[in-house]
């Protein structure tokens, strides 16, 4: 492993220039003898955007497993939309914000009202490269293929109800608090060099992304979120489609 190697290091915080040089020399004299690995001999993943339930003739693509543990009484799943790989500020804004409306009602629906489980989670998650929407939940009540159907049903509803209904006070509200998560500033040392270390890894180097995003986010009209991901008639692309991507990871313990 250590004739050929590529190693990138991040020095950041409380150490002096020459300390962070003289750890570049010794990780260089620790690998004297191995042959520089060129960068295109370790590309960064990529992910690609799977065919929508549109291509497929109506069908979602699926990738699902079952771990079966006879002692474990709880099931769960992951549904995923996949939204797009390489999103402009604008698209992540408006997926941001309408997470953010849809996680207060999937909780409310799906957790108080159906009692499906005891963890009851919506959000924009990263799955390599590509940026979408999942539900998840944890239940001890209903098998993965139930729950699946739940959050079918609770998307239509959303759709329907409280996203077609979504008044103007109420989406500034939530563009609000959007945007005040992403205006606030670092906490801790590992907080701000998590955020430097990721773009420098991916070779994006958007620094200022947080303060552009929340731009972004100040900026969206209502129209904007209601038309994407969640409308049924849309495809793949920037409407962010909800015929896009159907991809459940399912994790189901033995009732």
């Amino acid at each position: 492993m250590l004739q050929a190697n590529f190693v990138e290091m991040f020095v950041h915080g409380n150490l002096l220039p020459m300390h962070a040089r003289t750890l570049g020399r010794q990780w260089r004299e620790a690998l004297a003898d191995s042959t520089p690995l060129p960068p295109d001999c370790a590309p960064l993943p990529s992910t690609a955007l799977l065919p929508t339930s549109v291509e497929l003739g109506g069908q979602p693509t699926r990738l699902s497993g079952v771990a079966v543990n006879a002692a474990e009484s709880n099931s769960a799943i992951e549904l995923f939309m996949q939204v797009g790989t390489t999103l402009s500020l604008q698209e992540e804004a408006q997926l941001l914000v309408l997470a953010q409306v849809a996680s207060k009602h999937a909780f409310h629906v799906l957790r108080t009202q159906k009692q499906l489980g005891y963890v009851v989670q919506c959000s924009v998650r990263s799955v390599g490269t590509s940026r979408g929407l999942t539900v998840l939940i944890q239940s001890s009540v209903q098998p993965p293929a139930q729950l699946e159907a739940e959050i079918e049903s609770w998307m239509r509803e959303f759709r329907s109800g409280p996203l077609a209904e979504l008044s103007t006070s109420s989406f500034a509200e939530y563009q609000s608090a959007v945007s005040a998560l992403l205006d606030e500033q670092p906490k801790t040392l590992q907080q701000e060099t998590s955020q430097i270390w990721g773009e420098l890894v991916e070779g994006t180097y958007r620094f200022q992304h947080e303060a552009q995003l929340a731009r972004a986010v100040r900026e969206l009209e209502l129209t904007q979120v209601r038309s994407p991901l969640m409308t049924s008639d849309c495809h793949r692309g920037p409407a962010f489609a909800t015929d896009d991507l159907r991809l459940p990871l399912m994790t189901s313990g033995c009732h």
